[in-house]
C-alpha cells in the first residue's frame, strides 16, 4: 500500500479533528415579504467532519443584508432542543429590492465570508421605483473548459467538461462543434444540464483545438499538457474505474479522500504508462469523495471530484389525510420517515405551508443538498436541490451531477495548504461558541501605560449579577460563561483612582461577519419576478381582498406601508436611546463611550505602543456623531436618556454636510426638562448593550375547528412549524386554510433522522 508523503496523512488526520469546519443551514418559510414581516427560520449545524473532537456551537447568527452587503437586521439563535428556531422581523421603511439572508456560527468566521450560508429573497417596500430586468444575449457567452483530472495530454483519450455562462454569470444551453486549428469538424458537442456538458476525443500533438458555435464564433480551448497526470474516472454497475497516466519521472501517490479521512490506494510512477484501479461503491463514504495525485513534494498533480450518494438516505414522503378546498377548514397531512428497506425511522424536522402564488418563491436548495453539495463545492451552484429531488430520474441526476463534480472545486480542506511548508497551520482567531462572553480592555485616555491598582465592577441589572474584583495590573478583560437575551444592559465600572487617574472601560463589540456582497446570487423565474403577488399581514380585511402587489419588475408597487421614528418615540418610549439604536441598526456599535457604524469602521481604538508615555490616536472612522437640540453631544451623557424624553428622532448612516460623522448622525431634541445639558456620566462607567440570543416568539396559526374566530385571514404563510419530532416513523401536522382560496399550498419539509442523516421533500399539494 502506498504512503502519502511525508506526514501528509496526519496534517490532515489533525485537522479534521481539530480544526473541522462546521455548516450552517437555514430553512425559511418563503424567499419573498412585504416590508413589516417576518421572516420564520430554523437553523441547522452539522459538522464536516465525523472526526471532529470538538463540542458544536450553540448559537448561530443571521442576518439581513442589503444591496451593499450590509447588515440591516441582526439575530442572534441559542441552541434550544437541538435546533435553532428564530425570526427576523422586516423593518417597515426597507425599500423594494433583493436582500441577501445570511446565517454563520462565530467558529464560521475564520474561513471567507463567501463559505457563509446565503441565499437572496425578495422585499417588496416603500419605494415606488421602477427596475429593469437585466436583459443577456445569448451571443455574449462565455466557455470554460474543465479536462478530467485537471489536464489532458496529446495521443491519449481525453474527456473534457465546459460550462456556458452569459454576460451576468447565469448558464446558457448551448449546442455547437469541436474543431480544429484548420476549422475542421470533429464531432458535434451540447450541454447536458444548467449550461454544462462534456465530451471525449483523441488530441493530436502539435494540434490546438476550439468549440465553435452555429454562428461561426471560435472559443479556444487550452493547450494540452507536457507533464503532470490524467486522472480518469468510469462508474460501471456500482463498482469505480480509476484510470491514471503520469510524465516527468519519479513516482506520486494515488489518494482518496472524504470530509474525515485521506487515503493512500496506490503509487503512481509518472513514466507515461496506464493504470487501472478498480474498487467498488462499499469503500467509499457516502457524499463528496476525490481522487488526487500527489508527488513527493506534495503536489497535486490531478485530482476529481465524484458523489456517492447513501443507500441509507432517509425517504421522506408526505400524505394528504384531509384538504378541503374551503376557508378555515381543517387539513391534515402525515410526514413519514424511513429507511430505503423500509424500516421507520426517528427524527426532527421544521415544515412550511405557503400559499400558492408564492411557490415560486421558494428557497433552491434543501438540508440534503446543502449539506451534502452546495456547502462543499466552490462557487454558485444553480436549483441544488434538482440533483436531490425524488421526482426526478436518478440516472439522469447523476449525469448532471457527475459533471458537477468536474467543474466546480472542494471548499473545504484545501490539501495544498495542509500540505505546505506550515504544515497545515490555519489561523483560528474565533472559537466555537458554546457559552456568550464579553471581551473588552480597560485604558488611560491617550497613553498605552498598563493599568495598575483598580477596582472592576460588572453588572447585570436584569439578572441582578453584580461582579466586584481588585485589579492589581492588568489591561484585557474577559467575562465568560454567560447566558442573556437580547436587549440585555450590562455596566462595568472602573473605581476611583489616587491623584487624578482616570481609567476608561471599553468594549470589544459583538464577534460578527463584516459586510460583504454576495455574487452571483442564486435568481427566480421569470414567472415569480413577473407576476407572484404577496399581501400585507398588516392591513385590514376589505383592503387585502382588492389590494395587489407586483413583487417585482411592474410599473410600480402597491400596497405600501412604512412606519415613522415619531411613531417609534410612543411605541418604545420605555426604552433607552441605547436600546432603541441596539435593537433597529444592526450596523451600529456602542463601545460606551462612542456610537461606530461597523460597516464603514476600519482599525481599532487603542494602539499597541509599547512606548508607556506614547500618547494614542483614536481611529474616528466610521464615527456616529449625535447631535442634540443642534449641536454635537458626548454620546455617554445621552444613551440612558428614554425615548419618551425626547420630542423627535432622526437616524441615518450617512455623513452630514454640516456636523460630519462619516459613520452616519443621529438627530434628537429633547421634551422640556427631558435631560440637563450640565449633567454628564463619568465616561469610566461603560454602559452597553451587547447581542443577547433572541427570545422565542411562536408562529400563530388560528384553530378554527377548535372555535378560534377573528378577522380575515390573509396568511401568506399559512403555517410554520419549527420543531416536528418524528417518532416511529411518522409525525402528524394539522392547520386550518386561510379565507384566501389560493392552491396548490406549498409544502416544505426539512429535517435530520435520529442518526444524524439529513432529509427533504418538497411539494406542491391540492385539495381533494
Amino acid at each position: 500500500m502506498a504512503q502519502a508523503p511525508d506526514s501528509l496523512l496526519l496534517r490532515f488526520e489533525s485537522y479534521s479533528a481539530l480544526r473541522s469546519p462546521e455548516k450552517v443551514y437555514l430553512h425559511y418559510d418563503r424567499s419573498c415579504y412585504t416590508a413589516g414581516e417576518t421572516i420564520w427560520f430554523r437553523g441547522w449545524i452539522k459538522e464536516a467532519s465525523s472526526l471532529s473532537l470538538l463540542p458544536p456551537s450553540n448559537f448561530i447568527y443571521a442576518e439581513l443584508l442589503d444591496e451593499r452587503g450590509e447588515a440591516v437586521v441582526r439575530v442572534k439563535i441559542k441552541r434550544t432542543n437541538d435546533a435553532f428556531p428564530g425570526r427576523i422581523e422586516l423593518p417597515d421603511h426597507l425599500e423594494t429590492g433583493y436582500y441577501t439572508i445570511r446565517a454563520y456560527t462565530r467558529w464560521q468566521l475564520n474561513n471567507q465570508k463567501d463559505y457563509l450560508f446565503n441565499d437572496r429573497i425578495r422585499i417588496v417596500g416603500s419605494n415606488k421605483k421602477k427596475e429593469k430586468s437585466p436583459k443577456s444575449s445569448s451571443s455574449e457567452i462565455a466557455i470554460s473548459f474543465w479536462p478530467e483530472g485537471g489536464r489532458y495530454f496529446a495521443g491519449k483519450n481525453s474527456v473534457i467538461g465546459f460550462k456556458v455562462v452569459d454576460k451576468l454569470g447565469k448558464s446558457v444551453d448551448f449546442s455547437g462543434f469541436l474543431v480544429n486549428e484548420e476549422g475542421e469538424t470533429l464531432e458535434p458537442v451540447h450541454t447536458l444540464y444548467d449550461g454544462m456538458g462534456s465530451f471525449s476525443f483523441l488530441p493530436q500533438k502539435g494540434k490546438t483545438y476550439s468549440i465553435m458555435d452555429d454562428s461561426g464564433k471560435i472559443y479556444p480551448m487550452p493547450p494540452s499538457s507536457e507533464d503532470g497526470a490524467l486522472l480518469q474516472l468510469h462508474i460501471r454497475s456500482g463498482r469505480y474505474y480509476i484510470s491514471t497516466l503520469g510524465y516527468g519521472g519519479g513516482v506520486a501517490s494515488l489518494l482518496v479522500r472524504d470530509a474525515s479521512e485521506l487515503r493512500p490506494l496506490s503509487n503512481i510512477t509518472l513514466d507515461g504508462k496506464a493504470s487501472t484501479f478498480v474498487m467498488d461503491k462499499s469503500f467509499f463514504h457516502p457524499g463528496i469523495n476525490h481522487f488526487l495525485i500527489v508527488d513527493s513534494r506534495g503536489q497535486i498533480l490531478a485530482e476529481r471530484l465524484f458523489f456517492v450518494r447513501d443507500d441509507e438516505a432517509p425517504l421522506c414522503k408526505l400524505d394528504m389525510e384531509t384538504f378541503i378546498p374551503a376557508p378555515r377548514a381543517l387539513t391534515r397531512a402525515v410526514v413519514s420517515l424511513k429507511k430505503p428497506d423500509g424500516t421507520p425511522l426517528d427524527g426532527n424536522c421544521s415544515v412550511s405551508v405557503v400559499r400558492g402564488a408564492l411557490k415560486s418563491w421558494q428557497q433552491s436548495d434543501g438540508i440534503a443538498s446543502y449539506m451534502g453539495l452546495s456547502s462543499e463545492l466552490k462557487g454558485n451552484i444553480n436549483k441544488p436541490y434538482y440533483y436531490f429531488d425524488p421526482d426526478i430520474p436518478e440516472k439522469e441526476r447523476d449525469a448532471a451531477l457527475d459533471l458537477l463534480m468536474m467543474i466546480q472545486g472542494w471548499r473545504f480542506y484545501d490539501l495544498e495548504k495542509i500540505a505546505g511548508t506550515t504544515g497545515g497551520d490555519f489561523k483560528i482567531k474565533h472559537s466555537r461558541e458554546l457559552t456568550q462572553e464579553i471581551r473588552g480592555s480597560v485604558s488611560r485616555k491617550r497613553s498605552s501605560k498598563m493599568p495598575e491598582n483598580y477596582s472592576f465592577t460588572f453588572m447585570i441589572p436584569k439578572q441582578k449579577i453584580l461582579h466586584y474584583m481588585t485589579v492589581e495590573r492588568g489591561k484585557y478583560f474577559i467575562i465568560d460563561s454567560l447566558d442573556f437575551q437580547e436587549n440585555t444592559e450590562m455596566l462595568i465600572n472602573i473605581g476611583k483612582l489616587p491623584r487624578g487617574k482616570r481609567y476608561y472601560p471599553k468594549w470589544d463589540g459583538d464577534a460578527v461577519a463584516d459586510s460583504h456582497i454576495y455574487k452571483p446570487a442564486p435568481g427566480f423565474s421569470a414567472e415569480a419576478r413577473l407576476i407572484s403577488p404577496t399581501l400585507s399581514d398588516m392591513a385590514s380585511g376589505d383592503t387585502l381582498q382588492a389590494a395587489v402587489i407586483v413583487a417585482s419588475y411592474g410599473d410600480k408597487d402597491v400596497l405600501v406601508f412604512g412606519r415613522s421614528y415619531k411613531e417609534d418615540l410612543s411605541t418604545y418610549k420605555d426604552w433607552t436611546l441605547l436600546e432603541y439604536i441596539t435593537m433597529t441598526k444592526a450596523a451600529f456599535e456602542y463601545d460606551g463611550e462612542n456610537m461606530y457604524n461597523r460597516n464603514k469602521r476600519r482599525g481599532s481604538l487603542l494602539s499597541d505602543d509599547s512606548d508607556e508615555n506614547a500618547d494614542t490616536e483614536e481611529d474616528e472612522t466610521g464615527k456616529v456623531i449625535l447631535i442634540v437640540d443642534d449641536t454635537e453631544e458626548a454620546w455617554w451623557s445621552y444613551d440612558l436618556v428614554r425615548l419618551e424624553d425626547l420630542r423627535t428622532l432622526s437616524i441615518s448612516t450617512q455623513a452630514d454636510p454640516i456636523y460630519g460623522g462619516d459613520g452616519g448622525v443621529v438627530h434628537i431634541t429633547l421634551k422640556p426638562g427631558g435631560i440637563r445639558r450640565d449633567v454628564d456620566r463619568d465616561p469610566s462607567l461603560l454602559y452597553f448593550i451587547p447581542l443577547g440570543h433572541q427570545v422565542p416568539r411562536y408562529f400563530e396559526a388560528p384553530r378554527y375547528d377548535r372555535g378560534e374566530d377573528g378577522g380575515y385571514d390573509n396568511r401568506n404563510t399559512v403555517l410554520w412549524a419549527p420543531e416536528v419530532v418524528i417518532a416511529g416513523g411518522s409525525a402528524t401536522i394539522e392547520f386550518c386554510n386561510s379565507d384566501k382560496p389560493d392552491y396548490p399550498y406549498v409544502i416544505r419539509i426539512e429535517g435530520m433522522s435520529a442518526d444524524g442523516r439529513p432529509f427533504s421533500r418538497h411539494s406542491l399539494v391540492t385539495p381533494e
